[in-house]
């Protein structure tokens, strides 16, 4: 949902784009997307993250001749054309109508937020996402499972590298994005406890007290890595 092949087109992140393997990584990166924010925001919240996010409009595209009414997503604001033929960037131009701040999309995208007084970043489910995918893509494609059991990938006309420093700075860097209950700055938990407000609806129509609450009893923070890959 928020990751593609084509999002590690090069170092440090880089994924190879072949066509006999393309299929399977598009497969791997999916199943690791899933996994992890399953794993960290509890099922309750990313269906609810998941619908929300699904609901918005389309990213706008320079080609397409809008009508009044139509809406798209430009960076993290949504737009609706107010005029027909609206093909001017949305922002710069009497054309387009800023529309109410959505909070799935700044989720999604990444956005500012206020802690202990001073601004903070919360870099949006892509940047964070690709620096743990990579990792874990280094360290599944490391090896692979045959009749006779794990082995380990030897390139022809080279020396195989030993991946571990890298998947633990790729980790290491995913885990500070995520954050901690002990460390809200520049992070995803950070994020969510300056917004806690706006997700209360979703939660207590859940049967919880507020948003907060589900986050304590639900939301798992990934630890650091160690060199040993532990």
């Amino acid at each position: 949902m928020f990751v593609a092949l084509t999002d590690f087109p090069a170092n440090p992140y880089l994924i190879p784009n072949k066509p006999e393997n393309a299929n399977g990584i598009t497969a791997f990166i999916e199943t690791r997307e899933k996994e992890i924010l399953e794993k960290m925001l509890g099922l309750l919240f990313y269906r609810l993250m998941v619908d929300g996010i699904n609901a918005l409009p389309a990213e706008w595209v320079t080609t397409t001749n809008y009508s009044i009414g139509n809406q798209v997503v430009y960076g993290s604001e949504i737009y609706e054309a107010a005029s027909s033929g609206s093909g001017n960037t949305p922002g710069v131009s009497g054309q387009w109508v800023l529309q109410s701040s959505n909070k799935w999309l700044k989720l999604k995208k990444g956005d500012a937020y206020q802690f202990d007084g001073r601004e903070n970043v919360w870099v949006g489910m892509k940047e964070c996402l690709l620096t743990y995918i990579h990792a874990m893509y280094l360290s599944d494609y490391n090896t692979s499972i045959t009749a006779t059991g794990v082995v380990k990938h030897v390139a022809e006309n080279s020396e195989a590298a030993d991946p571990s420093k890298r998947i633990v700075e790729g980790y290491n860097k995913f885990s500070k994005y995520e954050g901690s209950f002990h460390c809200h700055y520049d992070s995803l938990i950070g994020y969510l406890y300056a917004n806690r407000l706006l997700f209360d609806d979703d939660l207590t129509a859940k049967g919880y007290a507020s948003f907060w609450e589900y986050v304590c009893y639900k939301f798992v923070w990934p630890d650091y890595m160690n060199s040993h890959g532990l």
